[in-house]
């Protein structure tokens, strides 16, 4: 790639020192790159769809910026919104690169200018943010085709967003018990829940256990931080 951006994710606190952080565009190519960087909000719905919207909670600094070739250039960020923040705030930086002008490739020649957009996580984490991941709804559901799955609904109520390493969950049914790890829950694996947002994952339902339409759910995960 003609340009990378470093690092990708960022933790500012809404005050004191970490409140400016300053992130590095590369340019490993032999021609210069131009970038904008931009700062936006961050959402995602139950579904797991985000939204991004401009933000001026941060000042950028530079935020048009020429690279030489073979060279960096800091980019500067600083957190303008309330210093005083209960629960963490989610929000993007985007360096997007612009085509620029370079001399004709020759006659009967083409030139294609491949443009990179780099998207990273920003973080403004209070003191003491944790998230606290809890299970709003559970049912088992027969889906069009006559299979069965299991909907799950799942709440962050903590202050912190949740990254949901090795997730856990025990089902319990009638008379039986099973928990499901692992392979059963990859497509669960490794997704963001925002600080009070919800989000909801559908997955097969477990071979072996009787179908419930109510089952009860036990949820565990392990938190990165």
């Amino acid at each position: 790639m003609a340009m990378s951006l470093i690092p990708m994710t960022q933790n500012f606190t809404p005050s004191g020192e970490d409140a400016n952080q300053s992130f590095r565009l590369q340019n490993d190519s032999n021609e210069s790159v131009a970038v904008v960087v931009s700062m936006t909000t961050r959402a995602i719905d139950v579904n797991g769809n985000e939204s991004e919207e401009e933000t001026k909670d941060f000042a950028v600094y530079p935020t048009q910026i020429l690279i030489a070739p073979k060279r960096s250039q800091v980019v500067r960020v600083q957190w303008r919104g309330d210093p005083a923040l209960r629960t963490e705030q989610a929000y993007r930086i985007i360096a997007e690169q612009q085509p620029v002008k370079r001399a004709p490739a020759g006659p009967g020649k083409a030139e294609i200018q491949l443009l990179v957009r780099y998207v990273g996580s920003v973080y403004v984490v209070p003191q003491g943010a944790r998230p606290d991941v809890v299970v709003r709804n559970v049912r088992g559901i027969t889906a069009p085709d006559g299979h069965h799955e299991l909907e799950l609904l799942l709440h962050n109520q903590g202050s912190a967003h949740a990254l949901l390493d090795a997730p856990s969950i025990t089902l319990r049914t009638a008379n039986a018990t099973q928990t499901l790890t692992g392979p059963a829950l990859e497509t669960m694996r490794g997704e963001n829940i925002l600080a009070g947002a919800d989000r909801l994952f559908s997955i097969p339902w477990p071979n072996g256990l009787p179908f419930s339409d109510r089952p009860e759910a036990k949820f565990v995960y392990t938190p990165p931080r």
